[in-house]
């Protein structure tokens, strides 16, 4: 019984190791999207994809828990935090830069 459970669990890493869809692209997807509308300074377009973005964290938060060190994704949630109040302010060179933080630190987790 304990030979079959493991067996289960490796292959279960297995297929989700072997998975291409862990968020990486999906978040830089929307951060690149996020950068464009920043610079046309289409302030209502970019909130939605803060949204959309802060969603997709969530939904990922498991992988990027697992792949991530707690410092990393805890900096990413603040950033991605800090970026909202900027795209409140209408701060185009503080989006910039969250965004610019925000892609670095997606890749950071991901460069494993």
């Amino acid at each position: 019984m304990y030979k079959k459970g493991s067996f289960m669990v490796l292959l279960l890493f297995i297929l989700v190791g072997c998975s291409n869809f862990t968020g990486k692209d999906a978040l830089l997807k929307e951060v690149a999207e996020a950068e464009h509308l920043v610079n046309d300074e289409n302030w209502e377009e970019v909130s939605g994809k803060i949204t959309t973005l802060n969603d997709l964290f969530y939904e990922h938060l498991w992988k990027i828990q697992l792949i991530g060190d707690e410092g990393e994704y805890e900096r990413l949630h603040e950033s991605i935090s800090r970026l909202f109040i900027s795209i409140e302010e209408k701060d185009k060179a503080e989006a910039k830069l969250e965004l610019a933080t925000i892609k670095a630190l997606i890749q950071d987790i991901y460069s494993l």
